[in-house]
């Protein structure tokens, strides 16, 4: 519904200052990067059960969330599996696949059943359901969806969800009607050609995924979302385009979809503008390979989220 001009005149006069972007002497710049005002629609307390989904950036900011208890801890894998975060096999990229997880969440779905998006040979089998990950044996592959299924049963009875939107491309294999987190090894699409098929979701295509998703949880009890798209640009695209070009549109998209999900779940979903302040510093808010974001920087911004939700307690 669009807003009569002048109720939107008025409620930019209420707004204050932050009507107007910052300039360098604004007290949103802080000399490195912009910190943007905004009004918390809930408050969390330290103690509170905090569950974490989305990309690697999600990771990132659990790692700075000491004060409360976080499922998504509790899951690792040995280096041999995957040489980098203990549980960066939790990672969820794009808006259907998180969707997905969410509503096998809800449902109780036990995804070690799901033997079709296990492929290779029993002792080197890749699981197109993970981010990523050296191949293991199937019974390795079953045991760990196991674990992982575990951990996203306490997702339902959390106080609260923090989810990070990551990307917008995504491999969806037709014959499970399932989305994948990973894109298909090129040797299997060439065995089975046509049953992998490669999406960029548009946002009307992310938002359906999500939408009903986050309804069944929230309608279920959880009481609070906040929403935050990574700053983490695609690595790699396979739309023929420029990465760099790709990764613009791939943000955009999310913005809006996370723009429209907190218009449809007002009240008990926030977005938190983690995207705004990383990339307001530019490529100085990156390690040197420019994707990933300097710890430093994630703190601030960890911070920043700390200062506005958390009852009783400032920032380290």
């Amino acid at each position: 519904m669009h807003r009569p001009a002048l109720v939107a005149f008025k409620t930019a006069m209420k707004s204050g200052p932050k009507k107007r972007f910052p300039g360098r002497a604004d007290g949103r710049f802080d000399g490195r990067m912009l910190i943007p005002e905004i009004e918390p629609g809930f408050g969390i307390e330290p103690g509170m059960n905090v569950f974490t989904i989305g990309s690697c950036f999600a990771r990132n900011i659990e790692a700075e969330l000491s004060a409360f208890t976080l499922p998504t801890l509790e899951f690792s894998v040995p280096e041999s599996e995957w040489p980098h975060r203990p549980n960066g096999l939790l990672n969820e990229y794009n808006p259907a696949a998180i969707a997905q997880r969410i509503s096998w969440a809800v449902n109780g779905t036990d995804t070690s059943e799901m033997n079709e998006t296990l492929v290779g040979a029993d002792d080197a089998v890749s699981d197109l359901l993970l981010p990523a990950g050296s191949p293991v044996s199937r019974s390795r592959a079953i045991a760990r969806r196991k674990e992982i299924d575990s951990v996203y049963r306490k997702l339902p009875d959390a106080d609260a969800l923090i989810l990070t939107l990551g990307l917008t491309e995504c491999w969806e294999d037709t014959e499970t009607s399932s989305f994948l987190n990973r894109m298909p090894p090129v040797p299997v699409m060439r065995r089975d050609p046509g049953r992998y098929r490669f999406h960029r979701l548009s946002p009307f295509e992310a938002v359906s995924h999500l939408q009903p998703a986050l309804e069944a949880l929230i309608n279920g009890g959880l009481p609070r979302v906040i929403l935050t798209v990574s700053p983490v640009p695609l690595q790699t695209t396979v739309t023929g385009e420029d990465c760099v070009v790709a990764n613009s549109l791939s943000k955009a998209t999310l913005r809006l979809v996370a723009d429209e999900l907190v218009m449809r779940f007002r009240g008990k979903m926030d977005y938190f503008p983690s995207y705004e302040m990383v990339t307001s510093a530019g490529l100085a808010a990156f390690q040197d390979d420019l994707v990933h974001v300097r710890q430093g920087v994630v703190k601030k911004v960890v911070d920043h989220m700390i200062r506005l939700y958390v009852r009783g307690q400032e920032a380290a």
